[in-house]
């Protein structure tokens, strides 16, 4: 049986003497303030009664503390493990302290047990620190702390007032880890961060979290609508489940939010005061706004996406797009620089079908560096036989309109009806790409050609104008009888009296000319009744006259309605 060791609080011992306490059990009050212990100094399973102290302690050795147990009051205050320390399987009574603490090598506190308030304030951590699978019951702070290496929290359970501040120069872990109300962040890390399956309880504030590596919610769950402030070069937040919503501001970020569990509002939004400069390691073409990489598996009825970087973003196998909100200066990608092309806002879902679907040269610039999520390729054109991949581009095509027709609804329910317009035009071209009928296909293609699906007025007058033009040179060269007609003219002259002799005389038909034949044209296109006719008109004349009726006011009123439709408001 053990018995009680006594250790007298006034005792000093400044000598590298090592002290074997292992499976001791230490009275109250065991005092060893100043004390420095050897490097063969143990407290393996030692138990400490209340208001143990250690402060300025210096351990030369590895410090292990293995299933020790400390009573209420222990504090490591300014204590100097100058090669780690082990605390694993430790069991800390309330008010544990280790304020201003050194652990200049790897230091563990793995599985180990903080019963009411554990204080690490302004501690650092020069190597490695885990806290894997350690039990903090109430009020872990943990704030100004300085970790040179990795800090691993993985399946850590804190309770309430959880406060953790400062930096990690390595990695940081809190995978699985559960946190209780008022759970505080405010992080630097140099390297990645995860939270992948953590679960958070109500309040918490993730006020800032700056990484260097990539940021991972993978999975996690947070209770009452959390407020986050990231920043880093990529953040996943496939499968996160937000059960009240939340404000999640990024900056400087690629974000994957696939399989999305909303059940409150969610806002995405850009930073408002995010760094101008840069972070290193990221392309030129990143901007500090939030880029959406993908929604896919998500229902965006609760969704809210402000000054988001939506051009590499792939919309295929969300929910709900109609009532996604997009506030802001939303930034889609736009069609290649290209006379072939009009330029308009453009998804991504579309740009990867022109690349897999269209020719070599119709698919040429549809994939910008901009529009590429950082480290992926472009995508390959497909090559199945070419009937199996007509079939399966029309269907693709097809899905891709219901694309835009979702987007074209959620603006026009938010009465954004010129951000409606690119997206409605996207959505006519890809059901023209994607219809069976070849009647519906060519009516869709003349329609495409002549307004740009009521959305181009500059192609609508053209073609008036041309139509104009082409009905005049028909009225001038053949719209009206040219044949010899009878008239009043010179029959002879007497030679001997020169006297003049009238009578009729056939002369042969002339020319309406052409600028006639414009004006006959211009009055045959938008006079509500039929023109008077100069002359008598050919059959073809007659038809010309009949076309130019039907199309002018047609091709002015596609004209007039193309340019309601990118002003209206």
């Amino acid at each position: 049986m053990l018995k009680p060791l006594s250790i007298a609080p006034s005792s000093d011992h400044r000598d590298w003497t090592s002290w074997l306490f292992d499976g001791a059990s230490l009275p109250t009050g065991a005092g060893f303030k100043d004390w420095t212990f050897g490097a063969d100094s143990s407290f393996v399973r030692a138990q400490f009664r209340d208001g143990a102290t250690f402060q300025d302690a210096r351990f030369a050795g590895e410090a292990p503390f293995e299933a020790a147990t400390f009573g209420e009051g222990v504090t490591f205050t300014q204590s100097v493990f100058m090669c780690g320390a082990n605390f694993s399987y430790a069991t800390f009574g309330p008010s544990a302290g280790f304020v201003g603490s050194q652990f200049e090598a790897t230091t563990s506190f793995r599985d180990a047990d903080f019963d009411d308030g554990a204080d690490f304030d302004q501690a650092t951590f020069w190597s490695q620190v885990s806290f894997s699978h350690a039990t903090f019951s109430d009020r872990a702070s943990l704030t100004g702390v300085e970790a040179k290496d990795a800090a691993y929290f993985t399946n850590a359970r804190f309770g309430s007032d959880c406060r953790i501040t400062g930096t990690v120069g390595g990695e940081s872990n809190f995978r699985s880890a559960t946190f209780g109300p008022r759970a505080l962040f405010r992080l630097e890390i140099d390297e990645l961060i995860s939270f992948e399956n953590a679960e958070f309880g109500e309040r918490a504030w993730l006020d800032h979290i700056s990484a260097g590596g990539p940021v991972s919610f993978k999975n996690a769950r947070f209770g009452q609508a959390p407020r986050m402030t990231l920043l880093g070069p990529q953040i996943d937040m496939s499968g996160l489940e937000l059960a009240e919503g939340a404000l999640v501001e990024v900056g400087w970020a690629e974000l994957e939010l696939s399989r999305l569990v909303l059940d409150g509002s969610t806002v995405v939004s850009a930073l408002a005061q995010a760094p101008r400069s840069r972070p290193s390691g990221l392309p030129e073409q990143r901007t500090a706004r939030p880029r959406i990489l993908t929604v896919q598996g998500t229902d965006l009825a609760n969704l809210v996406l402000c000054n988001a970087d939506l051009r590499p973003c792939n919309f295929a196998g969300s929910y709900n797009i109609d009532k996604l909100r997009l506030d802001g200066a939303e930034t889609f990608g736009g069609t290649p620089g290209l006379p072939l092309w009009t330029r308009r806002r453009v998804l991504t879902d579309e740009r990867m079908w022109r690349r897999q679907y269209s020719g070599a040269i119709r698919s040429r610039g549809w994939f910008p560096a901009q529009y590429l999520p950082q480290d992926h390729e472009e995508p390959q054109r497909a090559n199945e036989p070419r009937r199996g991949r007509a079939v399966e581009a029309r269907s693709r095509a097809r899905q891709v309109a219901q694309l835009y027709r979702a987007l074209r609804k959620s603006k026009e329910d938010s009465k954004d009806e010129p951000g409606a317009a690119d997206f409605y035009y996207g959505e006519m071209e890809m059901r023209r790409l994607g219809t069976r009928s070849p009647i519906e296909r060519a009516l869709l293609t003349a329609y495409w050609l002549v307004a740009g699906y009521g959305l181009r007025a500059s192609r609508a007058l053209a073609a008036f104008v041309i139509a104009l033009v082409l009905g005049a040179i028909v009225f001038n060269e053949s719209g009206f009888d040219r044949s010899p007609q009878l008239a009043i003219g010179i029959v002879r002259v007497l030679p001997t009296t020169g006297e003049v002799v009238y009578g009729r005389v056939q002369q042969p038909g002339a020319r309406l000319g052409f600028g006639a034949a414009v004006e006959y044209s211009i009055r045959s296109s938008t006079s509500l009744l039929q023109p008077t006719q100069p002359r008598p008109m050919t059959y073809a004349g007659k038809g010309a006259e009949a076309v130019l009726r039907l199309l002018g006011p047609l091709l002015l009123g596609l004209t007039i309605l193309s340019l309601r439709n990118r002003v209206k408001r």
